[in-house]
C-alpha cells in the first residue's frame, strides 16, 4: 500500500528532509514509486515509467537506486547538466507530448558506500482514463495504445488519437 504522505510530497520536501527521502527509498516499488539503477541504452525503461505515471496517478522515479537491493548505485546527468533539463531533452524525443514532471539531483546515503548522487523525478498524472491525452510506447514504426486488459488495436479504435512514446 503506498504511503499517503509520499503521494503528497514534492521535490522540495525531499530535498529539505533527508528522513522523507530515506522513507521513499525504503518504501520499495509500488503504485507510486519506481526505482531504476541506471537507464538502459535507449532510455526505454525510463520513458515507460514516466509514461505509466503520466497515464495514471503520477509518481516518483528514483534513478540511481537499485530496485532489488535498495542500494544507491548513483546516477547523474553528464558534467554539470541540470537533471530537469537533461531528462527533459531525453524524454522529449521519446514522449509526445512531454508530460509534466519535476526532476532534481539528490545526495543519497548508503550504508555500504559513500554518498551517491541520484535523480528524483516526480511525474504528474491524473486518475486513469481522465487525462486529456495519454502517452503510449512506440518501438520502431509500429505504435498503439496501452490499456490494461485490451489489445492495442481495439484500444486504438475505441479511443481518439493520443500521444505516443518514441523509443
Amino acid at each position: 500500500m503506498p504511503d499517503p504522505s509520499l503521494r503528497r510530497a514534492a521535490i522540495a520536501d525531499l530535498r529539505n528532509d533527508d528522513r522523507l527521502l530515506t522513507r521513499l527509498i525504503a518504501n520499495g516499488e509500488d503504485l507510486l514509486v519506481e526505482r531504476k539503477a541506471q537507464p538502459n541504452a535507449d532510455w526505454r525503461n525510463i520513458a515507460e515509467a514516466v509514461a505509466s505515471f503520466a497515464n495514471s496517478l503520477g509518481g516518483w522515479l528514483l534513478l540511481g537506486i537499485d530496485d532489488k537491493t535498495n542500494a544507491a548505485t548513483g546516477w547523474a546527468p553528464p558534467g554539470r547538466a541540470d537533471a530537469q533539463a537533461h531528462l527533459g531533452e531525453i524524454l522529449r524525443t521519446r514522449l509526445d507530448p512531454l508530460p509534466a514532471f519535476t526532476a532534481t539531483r539528490a545526495e543519497v546515503a548508503d550504508l555500504e558506500r559513500p554518498m551517491r548522487t541520484a535523480a528524483l523525478l516526480l511525474a504528474e498524472g491524473e486518475a486513469f482514463g481522465t487525462a486529456a491525452t495519454e502517452l503510449t510506447i512506440r518501438a520502431g514504426t509500429s505504435s498503439g495504445m496501452r490499456f490494461p486488459g485490451r489489445s492495442r488495436q481495439s484500444s486504438r479504435r475505441s479511443r481518439p488519437e493520443r500521444s505516443h512514446c518514441d523509443v
